[in-house]
């Protein structure tokens, strides 16, 4: 009798087994690598590789309706010798406004903020919610009290808005600004039932994606405008949550106002800011971050479902890193008019 029920178990262990298997089977077949995404991220990264070694490493994501296609070169960093992967974590610096300016788009559809509130008063002038977003405050790239970016506190903050002197008004000029958007933080934490970006951040943007390894090493004013960690992985779900707003119910709304046109105010060369990124020539979505070690640059294709992620870890210009990105899309963008690597050459 004993063996009789050990030999029922086997069948069961084995059915079960079995069960996994082929469902695994038929359901996620092994991927196969696409020669042509391949062959293109390898030219971008030997067009960033110069001579002089200031490329340590290099990862790519592309990101489609159907798949993501990663590729790793090179380290990130002396200490880390293998080879950047998905997970790879990395500080993803002002790539992360376009999770802030995410932030204030669910606030703002949930009627707790609107664009054109007053977030802050400096000397009596009010700066709007829309003019924080999109670099037209008049508040200059970083405060001028900062001694130690480590160390600065919220209470820092208040100090050089209660003191500082606009030079223009606000909304009449485009200014890169980081200040701006550590202002734009901390008003959103306050506005919020969480009291903290970190906290708001998480539970509005973070959890509602699953990104598993997407978050901040440190509490500061700054981590609105450029301090959150991120990987490969969790960029491209948020990159597809933007390219295919429909699929995520609880963030469609906002993703939709983000990538709203907010003036015809040129921001950089052929593109014009929209309430979360910078639009490219009316298509391309994009936005670039640079940090220590890192240069990161996202961006994606609203007409033809493409979109990528780009990290070069080393001493890499932001200028180089954006146009060997471009180049990238640009070229997996006609990659639908080719069948042929040869096309490329």
């Amino acid at each position: 009798m004993k063996k009789f029920y050990i030999f029922i178990l086997l069948i069961v262990i084995f059915a079960i087994a079995g069960y996994f298997f082929w469902t695994n089977f038929f359901e996620s077949p092994v991927k196969t690598e696409n020669p042509i995404f391949k062959f293109l991220s390898d030219k971008c990264y030997h067009s960033l590789n110069d001579d002089k070694g200031n490329l340590k490493g290099l990862i790519i994501g592309i990101v489609n309706d159907n798949d993501v296609n990663i590729y790793g070169y090179g380290k990130i960093n002396d200490e880390d010798i293998n080879i950047p992967d998905g997970n790879s974590e990395f500080g993803i610096a002002s790539l992360t406004k376009t999770f802030t300016g995410l932030l204030l788009a669910k606030l703002s559809v949930k009627g707790i903020v609107d664009y054109d509130d007053t977030a802050v008063l400096i000397k009596d002038k009010p700066v709007t919610f829309r003019q924080l977003v999109t670099h037209t405050s008049g508040l200059p790239w970083m405060p001028s009290n900062v001694k130690d970016d480590k160390d600065y506190t919220k209470s820092d903050l208040k100090d050089f808005i209660k003191d500082y002197e606009l030079s223009r008004e606000p909304g009449s000029k485009f200014e890169y600004s980081s200040a701006g958007f550590a202002v734009l933080g901390m008003v959103l934490a306050e506005k919020s039932k969480y009291k903290s970006f970190e906290n708001a951040l998480e539970n509005e943007i973070i959890k509602p994606l699953s990104l598993k390894h997407t978050s901040f090493n440190a509490i500061t004013p700054f981590n609105a405008g450029g301090r959150m960690i991120s990987c490969v992985n969790d960029l491209s779900v948020f990159l597809k949550a933007n390219m295919y707003s429909e699929r995520f119910s609880e963030l469609k709304n906002a993703i939709f106002l983000t990538q709203k046109k907010s003036s015809k105010m040129q921001t950089f060369p052929g593109s014009v800011a929209t309430l979360g990124w910078e639009l490219f020539n009316d298509n391309i979505y994009w936005h670039s971050g640079t940090g220590s070690g890192c240069t990161s640059f996202m961006a994606f294709d609203k007409n033809k479902d493409y979109g990528i992620i780009v990290a070069a870890f080393g001493n890499i210009q932001t200028s180089n890193v954006a146009m060997a990105s471009f180049t990238l899309l640009g070229g997996i963008v006609n990659s639908n008019n080719t069948s042929t690597i040869e096309s490329f050459h």
